[in-house]
């Protein structure tokens, strides 16, 4: 499972309407935005914490701060407007995700609902506006977005003491995530990401398993794995030249581990 660096610009949002003549598949990976897709029409599938969801026509996703969830690929074409947003751009309004969960992650708008036809307006409007490229659309999609979040956390979600992922901690294990997606190819370390983090190996390593779903070690190899995977694709570099080029000291210790986490060899990989 990878950690995705979605707001690397200036914008502390992503919005985007995805069509596809055949729904294309996403692999499995979390961030620290929450995630809304809506789907306009067609049918697509998604996993959000291993759970498999179809999504058709008028059905919005609900993917939560740090949840697991891919793109599963189907053979049905599909048009669905995808919008992520987290603390830099919600401030403190973002916390409330740390007493909340939804109650659905997956949610059909009905019909003369007028909650749900509100959101359908505000999907369809944001979908208009993207092609605009202006100062005052962008003005427009950003108040979208705050009115969107506002209807979803008021209509679909519920106090939950179940939810134990603070999101302060949460911004703080962004730090070592950031160290693994743009560093991966240093030699870094578990003691170099919990001194970045300012909590303790120990119980940077509890946090950061909680928040994240898996170890400081797994996610750092699936993010070079998944950049050698590119190599391997892409150029005719050696493997041990590749492996290097991804933070790996050996060319044993990369091939091993290659092959944990994809189930076959960078050689295997390379021919197919």
């Amino acid at each position: 499972m990878l950690y995705q660096k979605l707001l690397t610009g200036d914008t502390p949002y992503h919005v985007g309407v995805h069509t596809a003549e055949i729904s294309v598949g996403f692999q499995e990976h979390r961030h620290p935005e929450a995630e809304f897709i809506y789907c306009f029409d067609g049918v697509y599938s998604i996993a959000i914490d291993k759970v498999v969801y179809t999504v058709g026509k008028n059905t919005l996703a609900l993917v939560p701060p740090m949840a697991s969830h891919e793109i599963i690929g189907r053979k049905e074409s599909n048009t669905k407007l995808v919008i992520e947003a987290g603390p830099s751009l919600l401030k403190r309004n973002f916390d409330i995700f740390s007493k909340t969960r939804f109650v659905l992650n997956v949610v059909t708008l009905e019909d003369g609902n007028p909650e749900h036809e509100a959101l359908k307006s505000l999907f369809c409007e944001t979908a208009e506006l993207l092609p605009q490229k202006s100062q005052y659309s962008e003005l427009m999609i950003t108040g979208n977005i705050y009115k969107i979040f506002a209807v979803i956390l008021s209509q679909f979600t519920e106090i939950s003491a179940e939810v134990t992922k603070d999101m302060r901690a949460v911004a703080n294990i962004e730090k070592a995530l950031d160290l693994i997606h743009n560093r991966y190819a240093e030699p870094i370390t578990v003691d170099m990401a919990a001194e970045l983090t300012g909590y303790g190996k120990s119980n940077f390593c509890k946090i950061f398993k909680n928040i994240v779903g898996d170890t400081f070690h797994n996610v750092l190899n699936r993010q070079r794995v998944e950049n050698a995977c590119i190599y391997l694709d892409e150029t005719t570099m050696p493997i041990a030249e590749i492996a290097s080029a991804v933070g790996f000291s050996e060319a044993k210790s990369f091939c091993r581990v290659f092959k944990s986490v994809t189930g076959m060899t960078p050689g295997e990989r390379r021919k197919r």
